[in-house]
């Protein structure tokens, strides 16, 4: 009786996990991003347990620009930061803070890009056509040195019109909703689903003449503080193969399946009916970061013109850029 207890005790304890063994298979990884179809990788790899499968628990929130984000990767505090490169990035980048660009995300398509939107009002009445009546005009862009005021700069680019003349208002994505409905702004940026939403809610209108500004830029980045990938680099790893295996799952038009448009607006706080209308952004389906250095360097090039960057020349993207994981993760990924 006792050496067949004794047996059980010690099968249960080769049998359970150790508290080492736990942790190392339960990583806790902070992460912050901006509300928008951009991460459509991320939301789909939350819904189908691809981050629980990693043995990744995430603490997650919402951040108005990927700017707010910097610091604390810098300093440790957050381990992931989804969204824009910002000219602070860029700045912080030169300063030599600890993070680094890892995986590319969402990338403007055709007839959604840039998604200019004018105040519905004023394009009915034919006061705002194309951005070549911005001039005198409140526009909004979601922050100072974001991807909206880099679409704005081409834009202005497209028709000769001096860019620091135009009347600028950062505006979050959310506020910009509320100031369409309320005349404060005449013109402005919104990602999909907002975009959509803003015109289903008929206060929007979308500038057709320039909806094709932008076509093929990329929009979204997924950056690492350097602690992270240094300090649980299995977790950081993991991340990745999640991700990897969601953008696998946002092919094609992948806002059409029930499934997927349902999850993202629950997760999002958004209408499903949005979701499943707006036209989706396309994901590289390794998130290869590096096919888009050119891109980064047009951007820095637009931070420079505004006098937004605290160095001259240009940034060297090997201390910026790292596509060394998001490739060991994609060729993992079957």
């Amino acid at each position: 009786m006792l050496k067949r207890c004794a047996a059980a005790l010690l099968l249960a304890g080769l049998c359970a996990p150790t508290q080492a063994q736990t942790q190392a298979r339960d990583q806790t990884v902070t992460v912050q991003l901006v509300r928008s179809i951009a991460q459509a990788p991320y939301y789909i790899a939350v819904d189908k347990g691809y981050f629980a499968q990693e043995g990744i628990k995430l603490q997650s929130g919402i951040e108005r620009s990927a700017l707010d984000t910097i610091a604390p990767m810098a300093s440790g505090q957050l381990d992931v930061g989804i969204g824009a490169a910002t000219a602070g990035f860029f700045n912080a980048a030169h300063q030599g803070f600890d993070l680094r660009v890892v995986a590319a995300m969402g990338v403007q398509g055709p007839v959604m890009a840039t998604q200019p939107l004018i105040r519905k009002a004023l394009w009915d009445a034919g006061t705002i056509r194309s951005a070549k009546d911005f001039p005198g005009h409140r526009i909004a862009i979601n922050a100072p040195g974001d991807i909206t005021e880099y679409f704005l700069t081409l834009m202005a680019r497209k028709y000769h019109l001096n860019f620091k003349a135009l009347n600028v208002v950062p505006l979050g994505f959310a506020q910009q909703f509320v100031a369409f409905k309320n005349g404060a702004i005449d013109a402005g940026f919104l990602p999909e689903p907002l975009s959509t939403t803003a015109r289903m809610a008929g206060v929007a209108a979308l500038d057709s003449a320039d909806d094709g500004v932008g076509t093929g830029t990329i929009t979204t980045f997924v950056f690492f503080g350097t602690k992270f990938m240094r300090e649980q680099p299995k977790a950081a790893l993991g991340f990745l193969r999640a991700l990897v295996r969601g953008a696998r799952d946002a092919q094609g038009a992948y806002l059409k399946d029930p499934a997927i448009a349902a999850s993202i607006a629950e997760q999002t706080d958004l209408k499903v009916a949005a979701i499943e209308n707006a036209t989706p952004y396309a994901i590289d389906p390794n998130l290869d970061i590096a096919k888009f250095e050119g891109q980064l360097r047009d951007q820095e090039t637009v931070h420079h013109e505004h006098g937004e960057l605290n160095y001259q020349g240009q940034l060297s993207f090997a201390n910026v850029i790292d596509a060394s994981l998001v490739h060991q993760a994609a060729a993992g990924v079957k």
